[in-house]
């Protein structure tokens, strides 16, 4: 008969602060809580309220929540024969596009969704427009500035 130590006698479950939570708890996360809120309570109110601030903006930070769900995608090393209207109807398979930016040899595309700009993304990124290789990315400001730089 396996007894853990929570199962021995004249040991009770309360009596040992530092003791590990008993098994019947669900996941690792139950047990962190348990253990940092027997950590926290001794900590004055005022600290343990930064504390936790703290750890909330970190994981906030942290979180993907943080990254911003954009409609658009850029689609570059397009043909220089390619127009609105070829972008309209190949992409279009994806979802309604609500807008259509083209210059040279990139675009920017705008789903009426999310979910619909990353099946774009996922079909035809690395596919072919006018026998030339394109490259179908998430919207980033920050590469439109370069790519426009470069034109």
């Amino acid at each position: 008969m396996d007894l853990n130590k929570d199962d021995q006698p004249g040991v009770s479950k309360e009596s040992s602060p530092n003791s590990e939570p008993n098994s019947s708890l669900n996941g690792k996360s139950e047990t962190k809580k348990i253990v940092a809120s027997k950590k926290t309570d001794k900590l004055p109110p005022l600290l343990k309220s930064r504390l936790k601030n703290t750890v909330e903006e970190v994981a906030n930070l942290l979180s993907p929540i943080n990254i911003v769900d954009d409609n658009r995608i850029t689609i570059r090393n397009l043909s220089h024969r390619v127009n609105q209207d070829h972008l309209n109807e190949i992409f279009g398979k994806y979802g309604p596009i609500a807008n259509i930016d083209l210059k040279e040899e990139f675009a920017v595309i705008e789903y009426e969704t999310f979910e619909n700009s990353q099946e774009a993304i996922k079909k035809m990124d690395q596919g072919f427009i006018d026998s030339k290789q394109i490259l179908v990315e998430p919207y980033s400001s920050e590469k439109q500035e370069e790519i426009v730089l470069n034109l």
